[in-house]
């Protein structure tokens, strides 16, 4: 904080009465207290408000040019304090200028005992100069000076090596030292050994000569015992000469999904590396014999562009796993990794799976029960276009949803889709029609299943030509509530007539079915496209929701788990002080992925603001990612409750969206500095009035 003096009306009056006599105005001491006050508006004090102490100058003078008195005080603190008001005191005890705060950060900070030198600047424009001196205490110049020869000199000490010295020995350029923290960073723990900040890297290998040669890399022997154990050493570092910049890594996969029998390639790509230096990587997530080759870890090998890639096969292994996330790490360097999910495409079905858009075969084993839960697509809505045209801005029927064994179907009909409405003059023009929902329909010629329940889709209706023509809703699912049929355009002509029609839902069936066989039964599952909008030219209708199939299987004795969900965490919001209009404040968080894929959106709320928050793309070492909001605190008066609330888009059908299981809110505290009280008027002495 800049201190700033301020000239009393005594100190300007001393000034004219000594060049009126031809004087000079001697300054000799420094007075500190702890009152809080305006200085510009306290001209007239003629002591500090709440003196603790006074020190005595031992150096200054005036610069006639700049106009600025200068002084130096030697503070030697008997108590500890905090000090808001200083004082500038001629040799005569009159108080020449003040300086104060209204403010919480004091202008000074006493500690008892603990001595400091301190220098102060005043700009004195409107008085004559030529009349101040600085009144110099006569054993403080010595001391002051001895001191700042002792400080300034290269090498006080000459009996002591030089800590520089000595860390520039043990930790030279080209060194290696291993540590077990992953959090450990020599640039930041040898800071205060070297006086500056020094250059390392990670290698990220572990290199030969760290153990015996004839030992597994990350084994040592034990000196008393001669056995062998797992080395401690987790991260080695390597000193760079300084200001070198440490290498950089990117690790990428070419596919964010693949399906069993699939391949995926992961490329590396760095700088800094020299050709042929090793990158170790580790894959976890899954088995070894879920992928060809089936090492779980390995070597990039830099070529001499910085590059190197790694690619591998997914077994398909018909075995029922479900979805697996491949997460390729590397295996030293934090936070460089790629996710790939997996996608079981193995034929029998265990516990609980959706089926979506495709057409899929499944075989149920002998006594195995399962339950077909079909939902038809939603239709699309219709448009709205100027006549003129052969076009009608219909929509597309939503497609149906059918399961069949041998000669038994079941069909969940897909919703209807709205039509479209056309403008051609006042006289002259139709509006769109809502569709139907979709019809359920049961073929069981072979009486193979049980428990049907057939439930038609939801009609669409028309609703007013100001407001929007709305999709009939989804049937209810064990997915939770879906998107439903599409919505009817606005309408393009005059007061919004020619409006496009609102599309209705898919129908829903449900069935039991139980393999009494002593084979196994092939279910086919055809899963329909959902209904388009219209979306050529005009006013457009929007896409209806998409179809799917479920199949629960019974009796597999498999414990049903909730499928996993990102959770938010926000860390705990600093306090602020009298937060003025244009004040913000950064509060951030983490995104614990659980599994899903990105991409994320996190929203945060102060009160009835909204602002979207800045997620990274980098991933943590736990497989989280960091997020943070800029808020504005302008205007808040009282403590306020932040809140974040985020979606996460599914990875391979992004109309699916799955609320965070979490939303999360921290209090910021908001504290106000009250106004301080006037000070009390002073009564009259006696005989006045």
């Amino acid at each position: 904080m800049a201190i700033q003096f301020y000239l009393t009306d005594d100190g300007r009056a001393a000034v004219l009465d000594a060049e009126s006599m031809g004087l000079s105005i001697a300054l000799s001491h420094i007075g500190v207290g702890t009152a809080k006050y305006n200085p510009q508006t306290a001209a007239s004090n003629t002591a500090l408000v709440a003196e603790l102490e006074q020190y005595p100058l031992n150096g200054g003078s005036v610069e006639p040019v700049s106009r600025t008195l200068r002084f130096i005080s030697n503070i030697e603190p008997t108590v500890t304090a905090d000090c808001f008001e200083i004082g500038l005191f001629t040799s005569s005890g009159i108080l020449f200028a003040i300086a104060s705060t209204t403010g919480n950060s004091p202008l000074i900070r006493l500690v008892a005992d603990i001595v400091c030198i301190a220098t102060f600047g005043m700009k004195v424009e409107d008085i004559n100069v030529e009349n101040l001196v600085v009144q110099l205490d006569p054993h403080a110049p010595v001391s002051v000076a001895l001191m700042n020869q002792h400080l300034a000199h290269s090498n006080p000490h000459p009996q002591y090596p030089l800590s520089t010295d000595l860390a520039n020995v043990i930790w030279h350029v080209g060194s290696w030292h291993g540590t077990d923290s992953t959090q450990y960073d020599p640039s930041v723990a040898l800071k205060p050994l070297f006086g500056y900040d020094t250059s390392w890297m990670l290698l990220p290998h572990i290199p030969y000569g760290v153990e015996d040669i004839s030992q597994p890399v990350g084994a040592v022997t034990g000196i008393s015992t001669g056995s062998a154990i797992k080395a401690f050493t987790t991260r080695i570092w390597k000193r760079l000469r300084d200001g070198t910049s440490e290498p950089a890594y990117s690790l990428t996969a070419d596919k964010a999904v693949v399906d069993e029998g699939g391949k995926v390639t992961f490329k590396l790509v760095t700088s800094g590396l020299d050709e042929g230096t090793p990158v170790d990587w580790l894959i976890t997530g899954i088995q070894e014999d879920d992928i060809s080759p089936s090492a779980l870890s390995g070597q990039f090998i830099v070529d001499a562009t910085g590059k190197a890639s790694y690619t591998l096969d997914v077994v398909e292994d018909n075995k029922t796993e479900g979805n697996e996330f491949l997460k390729f790490a590397l295996t030293y360097i934090p936070n460089k990794q790629a996710t790939v999910l997996i996608v079981d495409t193995s034929k029998y079905p265990e516990g609980v799976i959706t089926y979506y858009e495709g057409i899929h075969e499944i075989e149920i084993l002998p006594n195995q029960t399962v339950q077909f839960h079909l939902h038809g697509a939603m239709g699309g809505g219709g448009g709205s276009i100027w006549s003129g045209s052969s076009a009608s801005a219909n929509a597309t029927d939503g497609g149906e949803v059918s399961c069949t064994i041998d000669t038994s179907i079941l069909t969940a009909g897909g919703g209807k889709a709205g039509s479209g409405g056309v403008w051609g003059n006042g006289s002259a023009y139709h509006n769109g029609q809502p569709g139907k929902g979709g019809l359920p329909a049961v073929l069981d010629s072979g009486n193979l299943f049980e428990q049907i329940e057939e439930t038609a889709g939801i009609d669409a209706t028309t609703y007013s030509r100001w407001g929007t023509q709305k999709g009939a809703d989804a049937l209810s699912s064990i997915l939770g509530q879906m998107t439903g049929g599409g919505d009817g355009a606005t309408g393009i002509g005059d007061e919004r007539w020619s409006f496009g029609g609102a599309a209705g839902s898919g129908a829903r069936v449900r069935a039991v079915f139980t393999n009494i066989s002593s084979q196994r039964v092939t279910a086919r599952i055809t899963v329909g496209k959902f209904g388009e909008g219209w979306k050529s030219w005009g006013n457009a209708g929007t896409d209806g929701g998409i179809g799917f199939a479920i199949v629960e299987t019974y009796n597999d004795n498999i414990e049903e788990i909730a499928p996993p969900v990102p959770a938010l965490t926000m860390k705990n919001i600093a306090p602020i002080t009298d937060p003025a209009p244009e004040d913000v404040v950064t509060v951030s968080g983490t995104i614990l992925t659980n599994g899903i894929a990105m991409p994320y959106e996190v929203k945060v709320k102060v009160g009835a603001a909204e602002v979207s928050a800045v997620i990274s793309t980098e991933q943590n070492s736990d497989n989280s990612y960091d997020w943070s909001a800029v808020i504005n605190v302008g205007g808040l008066s009282q403590n306020t409750l932040v809140k974040a609330q985020g979606n996460a888009k599914h990875l391979i059908y992004p109309e699916l969206i799955s609320e965070f299981s979490n939303a999360v809110q921290k209090t910021l505290t908001v504290m106000i500095t009250p106004e301080p009280e006037p000070e009390p008027e002073p009564e009259p002495e006696p005989g006045t009035e």
